[in-house]
């Protein structure tokens, strides 16, 4: 295997074997079971392998060609990059070659959401407060358009009705019983393979500020957060965070912001409503009320005290044209708000969504990342008005205006950002003032908090510095679990990824157990299906299960028509 390093260029890794034993040095328990090699046979019968495979000198197909598999840099996600290098050990030990390329992080992310440059592409992805986040944004054919989340290139019309179904289906059990449905059949195909969810240890200067909130999936990148966290007598009124990753777009429409940029918009642009601290259930925000008048109208009443950065008052007509502007700019908000037939303004505060039949995502889609809401008089002459031909690729870095608790001050791509609080939001935050500081990797921001260069880190700990900081009286560890998961995807756009037996072998080669041991130190929980089980009531463990097995993973493979041929080298299925 060809191990890359966070250029993209190749290098010799180190084998499984010693990434066992590092992680056993570190007080890790690990088990190194299956790393023996191959082949044997009887006398007089074609040598097999140890996975019971016949080796054969004439396979039918040709040599499967190497694996392009995409992860992210070791220094900025250990935890990706780990599993994703355990991942490819195991399938070399099944005869498959494989290159691990671990490129920048726009590289990452252009070539698995844009270009889609790979055969393994491994995620963390789908954080949400309800199914559809997951079950549409990944597999519904509306997102499988550059940009979009639908990344394996799923395209199954019966899988698109299903997803339509749940979102009409109000009666939660009826719900239910079609999402569990929905986790099985993507299960069965493998359409991705979920490996872990996190448990993200997050840090803070705990002598210099109190009040901290730390809610599921951002931890202390919640909103919540921001607008609870206030300084001791030692502190002060500016809050300065170091995190990895660049900030590129400010754009709450852009489909390729990622997870630091939906955190900074968040603080920005305002809903309607919100998921509360400690519930999972949106309730109102910018709006006083939201009423369900019957199965098909809803009327929302939003609150007399809403202002725009620029002064202007935040009205109806607002919202009407943020989701109606939505629906023709975006085509993940079009196909969430399908059933979405009109949009009335009875008067400043009063606003009508009539719906052609039942929605009952709607209340999660208003709380969620598409639901903020945009200024009429700034944005209805875009993209016209800007260097883009698409809303999509305009980055909204320069003075943008929004209605949420902070605005922003100023922008230095790949350095800082500064944002000041809204003096006239209707919930004033306990600081002036929040600075991002931007962080080459983990180590660098660990460094920023310890030096005191930084007084937050809303990022997960690596395993080796959560003890230093817990023994540590200047600093507090919190914890999320999250809503987001780790999966694998396969590139359907591609043969053979586009055959399930290939799928499925290859998932049972992802060593999860493994993972979540060596990556996370024992901090991850595994997963099967491919909803966070923070999302309890939705989660179906009952789907089929994928864990390490290369006999099982060998039978896969042979049963899709795959061959080894005398060098133990696996072969693709005759065309």
């Amino acid at each position: 295997m060809r191990k890359s390093n966070s250029n993209g260029k190749s290098a010799v890794g180190a084998s499984r074997r010693s990434v066992l034993k590092a992680a056993g040095a570190s007080g890790v328990a690990v088990s190194v079971a299956g790393c023996t090699g191959f082949f044997g046979g009887e006398d007089g019968d074609a040598p097999v392998t140890e996975y019971g495979v016949e080796l054969t000198d004439d396979p039918a197909g040709e040599e499967w060609d190497e694996i392009d598999y995409l992860t992210t840099p070791e220094d900025v996600s250990p935890i990706r990059y780990t599993y994703a290098n355990l991942h490819a050990e195991y399938l070399e030990e099944l005869g498959f070659e494989v290159s691990v390329r671990a490129p920048s992080i726009p590289q990452y992310v252009d070539d698995g959401f844009v270009n889609r440059e790979f055969d393994i592409y491994v995620v963390r992805q789908l954080d949400g407060w309800d199914p559809d986040r997951y079950l549409h944004d990944a597999f519904h054919s509306s997102a499988l358009a550059d940009g979009e989340v639908n990344i394996s290139g799923y395209d199954n019309p019966e899988y698109d009705e299903m997803v339509e179904q749940q979102r009409r289906e109000t009666d939660l059990e009826a719900r239910r019983d079609l999402v569990f449905e929905m986790q099985e059949q993507l299960m069965e195909e493998q359409i991705i393979s979920p490996i872990l969810v996190q448990n993200r240890i997050m840090a803070y200067n705990s002598d210099r500020y109190q009040n901290a909130y730390s809610g599921p999936e951002e931890g202390l990148g919640r909103f919540w957060n921001f607008l609870n966290i206030e300084p001791t007598d030692e502190g002060d009124e500016t809050l300065v965070f170091s995190q990895i990753s660049d900030v590129n777009t400010l754009n709450p429409l852009s489909p390729e912001r990622v997870r630091v940029e939906r955190g900074i918009i968040k603080l920005m642009y305002d809903r309607l409503m919100r998921i509360p601290e400690d519930e999972v259930v949106p309730q109102p925000w910018m709006a006083e009320s939201i009423d369900q008048e019957d199965e098909q109208t809803v009327v929302v009443e939003l609150r007399d005290d809403l202002q725009w950065h620029d002064g202007e008052d935040v009205t109806a007509e607002d919202v009407q044209f943020t989701f109606e502007y939505g629906q023709e700019h975006s085509s993940t908000i079009e196909s969430q708000l399908e059933p979405l037939g009109s949009i009335d303004v009875e008067d400043d505060q009063t606003v009508v969504f009539n719906f052609d039949e039942p929605m009952a995502t709607f209340e999660s889609f208003l709380a969620g990342r598409n639901g903020s809401i945009l200024p009429e008089h700034v944005w209805s002459d875009y993209p016209d008005d800007l260097d883009a031909e698409t809303i999509g690729e305009f980055t909204n870095t320069d003075d943008p205006v929004g209605s949420g608790p902070f605005q922003l001050t100023s922008f230095e791509g790949g350095e800082e950002l500064s944002l000041e609080r809204f003096d006239d939001y209707f919930q004033e935050p306990n600081i002036d003032e929040v600075i991002r500081i931007e962080s080459a990797d983990t180590r660098g921001m660990v460094n920023a908090l310890e030096d005191g260069t930084a007084d937050m880190i809303p990022w997960e700990l690596a395993p080796e510095d959560i003890d230093r900081f817990n023994d540590d009286d200047e600093f507090e560890t919190v914890d999320a679990f999250m809503t987001s998961i780790h999966y694998a995807c396969y590139n359907m756009r591609r043969h053979p990824y586009d055959n399930t037996e290939i799928r499925r072998g290859l998932a049972y080669a992802i060593p999860k157990q493994e993972a979540v041991e060596i990556a996370t130190a024992g901090t991850a929980e595994v997963i099967q299906a491919p909803i966070s089980p923070a999302l309890e009531e939705w989660y179906n463990d009952d789907v089929e299960h994928f864990n390490l097995d290369l006999e099982a993973a060998a039978q896969e493979l042979e049963a899709a028509g795959c061959e080894w041929d005398q060098d133990g080298r696996i072969h693709m299925p005759p065309e």
